[in-house]
């Protein structure tokens, strides 16, 4: 007994001897909150018995990136949240000022972090505007930090004696100092506050950035006005955007530092047309070259003054992206740039017609556009409206029509092939300006255009012509009163934008949409099945009403059991109505009666099918299992194409249903999926 105690204890022994020699001995934190210095004792951890490393910092509000330095071993993140040597940099978000204690298990490759204790004051500096020399920059001293149950009842600003530059640092009785900085360069200021005992002081430095103005009557006299600012664009180049309405002739002076004796450049610049243009203001320091060019943007500005419910709501506006027609309605692709005066601007090349938009504010406040358009904003599908933006001529740019006369600035024509032998030619003309247009093909009779449509001042004529060959010669005829105008000979390319397959171009086309169409069994019924003759106004088991409490509140849960069964059954109908193609809403297993929110794109949906267990599988497809459903809807295809019928199912492969697996492993998981 005792020699197998003892030998239970010299085991225990090694292996503590060995979990000893195993610990590190020096532990640091290097970011960018101490210029990732791997060895700065201010940021050593402390070994604790319990085999954990500690250290109690204080950290303003922020993200910072870090690592840890373990005997000089830079460790990172690696997966699943573990620490690797040589990792990726490791975010540390501290969700406000203060004493934060942070942990880590060297052994278990894991750390942790969360508050500590105040013990003392700590100062906090933020500068509050972007440093540019000749204007006043904010030192906010205002947020620091006192030990609890105490405040802070001083603030003393200094400057660092070694500046090439002293400024006059006035009193700060609220810890807020404003300071001009008169020249370029690197300037380094401290912080002390006081709460009945002093802190340490707090170092930042503040670096004074060139900078260009744009003076005169196309934006203002003095150069410390925002409206005049240039922004970076690059080393050494700096632009700003300048929008105009009307002919005008403009003088432009480039100011340096907001000093208006230091004048760089003068420019003068003609403007010639009535529509709004927008003008790139732009100087490179390199070649000393100044211009000012139109450009065909289109900008887009929101204005937090415009929102004031944003405000009423406490919305702290961090961030506006623009989401639109034009972008797929992403509300992360297009962010928008914060100018000097708190607007938010974007600007893009779109092409002429109508565009719809909102912006997006902190990535999920939907916006209309205040200042839009209102005759073009439509219905959002939401409970809400998008705003609409015109881009391109209108026809008001050209004036009045007048009688036997051709307004010929306002013609336009393009040529679009349909086919290897159709083309369509589209004629657009001043509104109420040409009453007949033709079109001249050598050796055929004139083609006369119908009007297709008039908007934004235009009225636009089509016609449809047989060609022999992949390029067509055509003479466009115009004709009002006694005035007859000709343009052409136009030979035009025949190439075809959108080849639609022979097939496609000569069917009958019946939509399904399967859940409603027919129910072929009740077998796969989902739970709660309506009767397929149910009253749509009749309240179902457990339904709710609407707002207006004239109509069920949850008529979007309804199910109906419309299936594979049924559309099969229903084939000779659909062949005897003279149908040749068939087009599906979605039939992949899904959490709603309609399908677009697909849960799995392997297996067609067991309520459009056959209800069994649900096949084990992983993303690898040599696990992927063939369903009774799967196998019922090839069966399917096999008696439509039968009978000649065509097949296109709508997939929507560009988005999941809440409940799919890969959205739910995102959610669980965060960046460490691999979705």
């Amino acid at each position: 007994m005792l020699a197998a105690f003892l030998s239970r204890v010299g085991l225990w022994w090694l292996a503590a001897t060995a979990a000893a020699l195993a610990q590190p001995t020096n532990v640091f934190l290097a970011g960018e909150f101490n210029d990732w210095n791997p060895t700065n004792a201010a940021w050593r951890l402390t070994a604790e018995t319990n085999g954990l490393f500690l250290t109690e910092q204080f950290f303003p509000q922020g993200r910072y990136q870090f690592k840890f330095t373990v005997d000089g071993d830079w460790r990172g993140e690696g997966a699943r949240g573990s620490l690797v040597s040589g990792g990726a940099n490791l975010t540390l978000a501290i969700p406000r000022h203060g004493v934060y204690l942070i942990a880590l298990d060297p052994q278990e490759n894991r750390w942790r972090m969360r508050p500590g204790r105040v013990t003392k004051p700590h100062a906090v500096v933020i500068v509050r505007e972007p440093p540019s020399a000749g204007l006043p920059v904010v030192l906010d001293g205002s947020e620091s930090v006192a030990r609890p149950g105490q405040k802070i009842l001083g603030y003393e600003f200094g400057q660092d004696t070694n500046d090439a530059v002293a400024v006059t640092l006035p009193a700060a009785p609220d810890g807020v100092c404003q300071v001009v900085l008169p020249r370029e360069g690197a300037y380094r200021f401290w912080l002390r506050v006081n709460d009945g005992m002093p802190s340490e002081p707090v170092w930042v430095t503040v670096k004074a950035r060139r900078s260009y103005q744009v003076v005169g009557d196309w934006t203002a006299a003095d150069p410390a006005n925002p409206a005049t600012f240039m922004e970076p664009a690059g080393p050494g180049v700096y632009e700003k955007w300048l929008r105009s309405e009307a002919p005008a002739e403009r003088q432009l002076l480039l100011i340096r530092n907001h000093d208006p004796a230091d004048l760089v450049k003068f420019l003068s610049v003609s403007i010639t047309q009535t529509n709004v243009q927008h003008w790139r203001v732009r100087y490179d320091e390199a070649d000393g070259e100044f211009t000012c060019r139109a450009e065909t943007l289109t900008e887009f500005v929101f204005d937090p003054a415009d929102y004031v419910v944003l405000e009423d709501r406490g919305v702290a506006i961090e961030s506006v992206h623009l989401a639109g027609s034009f972008n797929h309605w992403s509300a992360t692709a297009l962010p928008m740039e914060r100018q000097p005066d708190g607007r938010f601007v974007a600007r893009l090349k779109l092409d002429e017609g109508v565009h719809y938009y909102k912006f997006v504010v902190n990535g999920e406040i939907w916006l209309q556009d205040l200042r839009a358009d209102s005759a073009l904003t439509v219905d959002d599908g939401h409970q809400g409206r998008n705003s609409g933006l015109y881009v391109g001529q209108q026809g008001r740019d050209f004036g009045k029509p007048q009688p036997d006369a051709i307004e010929l600035r306002a013609v336009r024509h393009r040529l679009n092939r349909v086919s290897a032998e159709l083309a369509e030619v589209t004629v657009r003309t001043l509104q109420d300006d040409v009453p007949r247009v033709e079109l001249r093909i050598t050796n055929s009779a004139p083609v006369a255009l119908r009007k297709d449509h008039t908007a934004f001042g235009f009225d636009f004529w089509r016609g449809e012509v047989f060609t022999g060959s992949n390029t067509l010669t055509y003479t466009v005829a115009l004709t009002d009163g006694a005035a007859t105008e000709w343009i052409g000979p136009v030979t035009a390319d025949g190439a075809i934008a959108f080849p639609t397959p022979d097939w496609a171009k000569h069917v009958v086309w019946y939509q399904i949409f399967p859940e409603r169409f027919a129910n072929g069994t009740s077998e796969n019924d989902p739970p709660r099945t309506l009767p397929w003759k149910w009253d749509w106004y009749q309240f179902a088991a457990g339904e709710r009403p609407n707002e207006t409490r004239t109509f069920s509140g949850d008529w979007y849960n309804r199910w109906f059991g419309g299936d594979l069964q049924g559309v099969i059954r229903r084939l000779p109908y659909l062949k005897e109505l003279g149908v040749t193609a068939l087009y599906f809403c979605p039939l992949f297993e899904a959490g709603a009666y309609h399908g677009y929110d697909t849960t799995d794109y392997r297996h067609i949906a067991q309520t459009f099918g056959y209800r069994e267990p649900v096949p084990a599988e992983t993303l690898d497809p040599a696990t992927w299992q063939w369903t009774k459903s799967d196998r019922l809807f090839l069966d399917f295809l096999q008696q439509a194409h039968a009978q000649g019928l065509k097949v296109v199912v709508d997939a929507v492969f560009n988005h999941m249903g809440r409940s799919s697996f890969a959205l739910q492993d995102v959610l669980t998981n965060g960046h460490h999926s691999i979705y």
